[in-house]
C-alpha cells in the first residue's frame, strides 16, 4: 500500500525529484522494521505478542545482523518504490504484459504445494514439475520460464486483439464443441497424467456429479425442493454394501453388476414410499419432510442400534471392487473411468428424460 500509494503521487514528478522521495519513502518503511527487531531483542514481547519469536525477527532483518539487515532492507524497499514509479510511468501496451508476468510468477509461488500435488510418482511429467517448483516455491529457472511465457502470451494477444477475438471464436458453435470437447479429454486424461490421490478426487467429483445431475431433475426440473435427497443415495450405496459385501454383516455375496439394478429399485422403492404419504405436500413443507428423512436415515445408519447390521460409524467394510472380464478395479484410475461411465450414462438419461414429454410436462 506505501508503495503504491508513494508510486501514485511521484509518477508525474521529474526524475531528479522522485530518487530522493524514494530514499526517504524507503527509509520511512525500514525503521518500523527495525524499531520492531530491536524491541523485541531487548524486551521479551511474547506476553503481548505471541507470533513475535525470535526466527521472526531474525527473518526480518534477512538473517543478518541489525545494521546489515537494515541497510538490505532499506536498499530493498528503495528498489521497489522506483521500480514501481518505472511501471507507471510506461504505457499500459508494456505495463500491462509486465504486471501479469509478474503476478503470474507470484500465483505460482503461491499454488507451489497445490501444483505438487498433481506430480505423478516418476516420468518426465513429474520431472517438469519438480523443475518448475518446490515445496519451498517456485524455482529460479521457473520463474524466469513463467515470466517469459506469460509475457509473450500477453504481448501476443494484444497484437491480435485479445478478448475481442476471443468472443469472435468462441461465437461459433462449432469452435465451443471444439473447445469443451478438449476440456473433456483432459479431464479425463487427468488421472493418468497425475497420481492416484487425484483419482480419488475425481471418483468423489463424479459421486457428486451423480447427485448433482438427480438433484437437478428434482429441483430443477420438477421444482420440489428436496433437502433430504442424500438418503436415497445412501440406500442405494449401502443395498451394494451389504449384497455384495464380504463382511458379517453381509446379506449375500453377489457381484457389483448384479447389485446395481438391485440397488437403482431399493433407491427408487423408498423414494416411491416416501413420496405417496407426501404427495399433496409443496414448497417449504416439503422441504421439512425430506429434511426429517434425511437425518432419520444419517441416525440410523451411524448408531449403535443398527452397528451389527450396517456397521455403525465405521460404515461397511471388506466391499470387493467391481469386475469387468475378470479385471478387478482395484486401482482408483479404474474406479474414477467406471464412474465416469456411469455419470455418462446417468447426464444421457437426464439430458434424454429432459427433451421428452414427461420432462416439458415438468418445467411447464
Amino acid at each position: 500500500m506505501a508503495a503504491n500509494s508513494f508510486a501514485g503521487a511521484t509518477a508525474r514528478r521529474p526524475l531528479s525529484n522522485v530518487i530522493p522521495a524514494a530514499l526517504f519513502a524507503a527509509a520511512l518503511a525500514t525503521m518500523p522494521v527495525l524499531g520492531l527487531v530491536k524491541a523485541g531483542t531487548e524486551i521479551n514481547l511474547r506476553p503481548y505478542l505471541v507470533a513475535v519469536t525470535p526466527e521472526l525477527l531474525s527473518g526480518l532483518v534477512l538473517n543478518q545482523g541489525l545494521a546489515i539487515g537494515g541497510a538490505l532492507l532499506f536498499s530493498s524497499f528503495a528498489f521497489v518504490f522506483m521500480l514501481i514509479v518505472f511501471l507507471r510511468r510506461l504505457g499500459g501496451r508494456f505495463r500491462r504484459p509486465l504486471m501479469l508476468a509478474a503476478s503470474a510468477v507470484v500465483l505460482v509461488g503461491l499454488l507451489s504445494d497445490l501444483l505438487l500435488s498433481f506430480s505423478p510418482d516418476d516420468g518426465p511429467i513429474a520431472d517438469a514439475i519438480a523443475w518448475f517448483v518446490s515445496s519451498d516455491g517456485v524455482s529460479r529457472y521457473g520463474a524466469i520460464v513463467i515470466a517469459l511465457a506469460t509475457l509473450l502470451t500477453s504481448m501476443l494477444a494484444d497484437a491480435i486483439g485479445g478478448s475481442k477475438t476471443v468472443g469472435k471464436v468462441f461465437a461459433s458453435p462449432k469452435c465451443r464443441r471444439v473447445f469443451w470437447s478438449m476440456v473433456a479429454i483432459l479431464l479425463l486424461a487427468l488421472p493418468l497424467l497425475t497420481n492416484q490421490f487425484i483419482a480419488q478426487i475425481c471418483v468423489l467429483v463424479g459421486l457428486y456429479a451423480l447427485m448433482g445431475m438427480g438433484l437437478n431433475i428434482e429441483l430443477g426440473m420438477a421444482g420440489l425442493i428436496d433437502l433430504g435427497f442424500v438418503a436415497f443415495f445412501a440406500i442405494g450405496a449401502y443395498t451394494v454394501g451389504l449384497l455384495s459385501g464380504h463382511n458379517e454383516t453381509a446379506i449375500a455375496s453377489l457381484s457389483f453388476w448384479a447389485c446395481l439394478p438391485i440397488a437403482v429399485l431399493a433407491s427408487a422403492t423408498a423414494g416411491l414410499l416416501f413420496g405417496l404419504p407426501i404427495l399433496r405436500v409443496r414448497g417449504d413443507y416439503l422441504a421439512v419432510a425430506t429434511l426429517g428423512l434425511g437425518e432419520i436415515i444419517r441416525v440410523l445408519v451411524v448408531s449403535d442400534m443398527m452397528r451389527s447390521f450396517l456397521g455403525g460409524a465405521q460404515g461397511l467394510v471388506e466391499i470387493p471392487k467391481p469386475q469387468i472380464a475378470g479385471v478387478d478395479f482395484n486401482d482408483p484410475i479404474y474406479i474414477f473411468y467406471l464412474t465416469a461411465t456411469l455419470a455418462g450414462l446417468a447426464a444421457w438419461c437426464a439430458w434424454r428424460l429432459e427433451h421428452s414429454r414427461i420432462g416439458r410436462e415438468w418445467m411447464a
